[in-house]
């Protein structure tokens, strides 16, 4: 299987080609963060706006690389990265989708973790913070993928490897925090990989 991550697209004009879908996107992000939920119906204060949610999520114009570069776009000002020696902090989490499964009309779509059984999929961020004060910045880089059975592959090509997602995040980042002064990437044991390094 070849590593093949959802990420964000340049897009032109508003997110998902439609005012009004960003609009109810800005709305949704919004009610997200002070609820400090992504459960529909924990964000929304009525009825009517919760049918609204479900009716953006499910509408066929909304894509998930407009929804991470949504998610990107308005993580914080970059006006705040200009100048500024950053420190970008990257980690993989794995999302178990294990009660949501019946509930998903795309199930066959959701891939295994790492102890290959469970549904879910990996998401791959990196979190830009000031070097100096250490106060968060942005997410400077968002990935999604779903992994299937584990099964041997020989010679693959580093690009077809899962361990990609640590130079594709360093690439991703650095081309939205283009303002900054100096960058330094802080990772865990597991971006200790040659073809990184060298």
């Amino acid at each position: 299987m070849m590593f093949r991550p959802i990420m964000r697209q340049e897009i032109k004009g508003p997110l998902f080609h439609d005012m009004r879908l960003e609009k109810r996107y800005h709305s949704f992000q919004q009610s997200m963060i002070t609820n400090k939920s992504s459960v529909v119906n924990q964000v929304a204060c009525t009825t009517a706006e919760s049918k609204a949610f479900y009716r953006f999520l499910g509408n066929e114009r909304v894509k998930v690389p407009e929804l991470l570069n949504g998610a990107l776009k308005d993580s914080s000002d970059l006006s705040l990265v200009e100048g500024q020696h950053l420190l970008v902090a990257g980690d993989t989490s794995e999302i178990s989708m294990k009660g949501q499964l019946p509930h998903l009309k795309d199930a066959d779509l959701v891939g295994l973790l790492s102890d290959n059984k469970t549904p879910g999929f990996l998401v791959h961020a990196n979190m830009a913070m000031n070097a100096n004060t250490g106060h968060g910045l942005c997410l400077s880089d968002l990935m999604l993928w779903t992994r299937h059975k584990k099964t041997r592959v020989q010679n693959r090509s580093y690009q077809d490897k899962e361990s990609y997602k640590w130079e594709l995040g360093i690439r991703n980042s650095e081309a939205l925090l283009k303002q900054a002064q100096g960058i330094t990437y802080v990772f865990d044991q597991e971006s200790d990989v040659f073809d990184l390094w060298e």
